[in-house]
């Protein structure tokens, strides 16, 4: 006796059989580059979850992302330099930029590995960005920011060493920017990090030395900068003179009508140049009559010859002082 299959049950086994046969999707995939070869093209080429090795060599011209989920990664060695004919962020005056010409939201890209230097205006920048990451890079005369991120939510600034910038590290315009900067070396800038516009985030465990100012978290009319955890960072030295209108020089950490900041177990020490804005390790300041530093906390810090160590222009309201070990007058 043969037997018949039920009509829906053959249909369903042949639409299986079929599917079977179809090849399995493109996972991500690793790009290399080598010397001579464009990072940009491969950029270009690269799909969400696609990895880019640039490999060891010096390359010229800058490097857009213009899409989400791109890793690029500098072998030990990899330098990027202006020059060349690579001018994709704004003809080449950025060394590597993340960010849509459209206003989109470019998420989830990383960025580590490379030695990025002597670009007129930034090393590494994102703009308007989600979860960037921008690790283990050294960041090197970049004439204005070593790194930076504008208008961005969950950046991470990690590991990195900027030195010879105006600005070593930069976060801005950013009303909750969920940010962290950790574990980096920022030495011999105008500025070791600026906070400017942008509330919510962690700065913590950072070398922060010989620059005009270590710290500037400023109030510039727009944005309160608030709720920062400054914490566990080693500032020194910080005694460059940064010529101005209202030159910077001398100054641990700066908070210029910055609000509800946590700046707690730092060591801080020597930072007591003259001529600047505002001398010593902690300086809590107004940055105009509505914009006064408010109920920031300054707590368990050690604090060594600074000049002064604490410094307040008695313009803020519920500021907490305590607990602080001072070589000196706290």
């Amino acid at each position: 006796m043969k037997l018949r299959t039920p009509a829906t049950l053959l249909a369903l086994i042949l639409a299986t059989l079929a599917l079977s046969a179809l090849p399995a999707s493109a996972g991500p995939t690793t790009i290399d580059v080598f010397p001579g070869e464009s990072i940009q093209e491969a950029v270009n080429g690269a799909s969400p979850g696609d990895t880019i090795v640039v490999h060891e060599g010096v390359y010229e011209g800058s490097v857009a992302i213009r899409q989400s989920g791109i890793t690029l990664v500098g072998e030990t060695g990899t330098v990027l330099t202006p020059g060349g004919t690579g001018r994709a962020c704004n003809r080449g005056i950025y060394g590597i930029c993340v960010g849509s010409r459209t206003g989109d939201v470019v998420a989830d890209v990383t960025i580590s590995g490379f030695r990025v230097q002597d670009f007129p205006v930034f090393g590494i920048v994102g703009f308007g960005t989600r979860n960037l990451t921008i690790a283990s890079n050294t960041l090197v005369d970049d004439g204005e920011y070593g790194v930076a991120a504008f208008g961005s939510v969950g950046t991470n600034i990690v590991e990195n060493v900027a030195t010879g910038n105006f600005i070593g590290a930069y976060i801005g315009d950013s009303p909750r920017a969920r940010a962290t900067v950790a574990n980096n070396t920022l030495t011999d800038n105008g500025m070791g990090l600026f906070i400017r516009a942008a509330s919510l985030g962690a700065v913590r465990d950072n070398v922060i030395s010989q620059n005009c100012v270590g710290i500037l978290v400023l109030h510039d009319g727009s944005i309160t900068p608030e709720r920062w955890l400054i914490a566990s960072n080693t500032i020194n030295r910080n005694n460059l003179v940064c010529e101005g209108r209202e030159p910077l020089a001398g100054t641990g950490i700066l908070l210029l009508g910055a609000d509800d900041n946590e700046i707690v177990s730092n060591t801080i020490v020597g930072n007591r140049a003259r001529g600047g804005l505002a001398s010593g390790g902690v300086a809590l300041l107004s940055a105009g009559r509505r914009a006064t530093p408010d109920g920031n906390r300054v707590i368990q810090n050690d604090l060594v010859r600074n000049r002064p160590n604490i410094l307040t222009d008695g313009t803020g309201r519920r500021n907490v002082i305590r607990n602080n070990n001072c070589t000196g007058p706290c």
